[in-house]
């Protein structure tokens, strides 16, 4: 199979990665390529399949994936092993942070992701209010409708979502790698959430630039049914065609009791697949980020911008590496805009 290139890892290694533009596996691999390993007819190989990461595990001797999994305290054995432990702690909340089906994730409510510098940023909008973007035949001469886009009169602020560890590192240091891999990505799980919550919020209320989410309610208050699900997915606008419904888990427990919705057809993904989808085909999720007694319907093509710092850290790689673990922080420096200030409608299903 070949025998792995051991680098000599440094914890400098992580800033220099940020200054990069580059994750700390991408790092890695401009250091070991995975063409390397190719065979020399350019076939892939067993080690070329393999991350530049997972190869550096291999060479360390410190496995993560099996029931003979490493002890924590493998990743300490040299200064420079202990430099993958941040990365691996990384990885496994990444991980997380992509699980679930029936609960809202990011990659459920983003529709774009930018890097930016710094913590600030002034992103763009259409404009469609002043906007005639209709059907029509133009007369020779004829000036052709206008799409407006400007930048936004108010800047979008990243902020830090995240979560503390309470653990010591002697606490860890005689756990499983593959044990303290399913704590980590429960973490994720539950900073995906918190992310989406945030994002919820601005397709809500707007991103600060005058663009909240408009309201309909239900025919009767207190009550839910099949018309008014329909009524709020034909509210959306030309050109903004939802696709998705997001609903606290209580709403979407009374969606899912609607006849409409108990169809064997209709309910077949969620009984085979645990995914929910309405009888139009529309994506359902539940998340808290949603308001009691509230139902949000969007475009998410059109919806939202996550903002994100160039090269932030999931984890402090300083002091993880340093075994200061206890009191470290998981976070994601994270902002929202708008991108259309009609790509979503929320319904209140109480109402006075």
């Amino acid at each position: 199979m070949g025998e792995v290139k051991k680098l000599s890892l440094e914890k400098d290694m992580y800033p220099a990665a940020a200054e990069a533009g580059l994750t700390f596996q991408e790092f890695l691999e401009a250091q070991d390529p995975s063409e390397k390993y190719l065979t020399d007819g350019g076939k892939e190989t067993e080690l070329s399949k393999l991350s530049a990461f997972e190869r550096q595990l291999m060479a360390n001797d410190i496995k993560v994936g099996s029931a003979d999994a490493s002890l924590v305290d493998s990743f300490f054995k040299t200064s420079s092993s202990s430099v993958l432990f941040p990365e691996y702690l990384s990885q496994q909340i990444q991980i997380g942070m992509r699980m679930g089906k029936m609960y809202a994730m990011i990659s459920d409510v983003v529709s774009v992701t930018s890097n930016i510098e710094g913590g600030s940023y002034k992103s763009s909008e259409i404009d469609l209010d002043n906007t005639d973007l209709k059907h029509k035949r133009v007369a020779e001469g004829a000036a052709f409708p206008k799409a407006t886009i400007r930048t936004k009169d108010k800047t979008i602020d990243l902020r830090k979502i995240g979560i503390e560890i309470d653990a010591s590192y002697e606490a860890m240091r005689r756990m499983k790698a593959n044990v303290l891999a399913a704590a980590m990505q429960v973490l994720g799980m539950r900073l995906s959430k918190d992310i989406v919550t945030e994002a919820i919020n601005v397709l809500v209320n707007g991103d600060g630039n005058s663009n909240p989410a408009s309201n309909v309610n239900t025919a009767t208050s207190e009550a839910l049914v099949y018309g008014d699900i329909l009524k709020l997915l034909l509210t959306a606008e030309e050109g903004f065609e939802f696709d998705s419904v997001i609903a606290p888990k209580a709403v979407m427990e009374k969606i899912l009791t609607i006849s409409e919705f108990r169809d064997p057809i209709v309910a077949a993904n969620w009984l085979t697949k645990g995914e929910l989808t309405t009888p139009l085909g529309m994506r359902l999720k539940i998340s808290e980020g949603v308001a009691a007694n509230k139902i949000l319907a969007f475009n998410k093509t059109a919806g939202i911008e996550m903002l994100q710092e160039r090269g932030a850290q999931l984890v402090e790689a300083d002091k993880i590496i340093n075994r200061q673990i206890e009191g470290s922080v998981v976070s994601k420096v994270v902002g929202f805009g708008k991108l259309f200030a009609n790509s979503a409608k929320i319904m209140s299903t109480v109402w006075s």
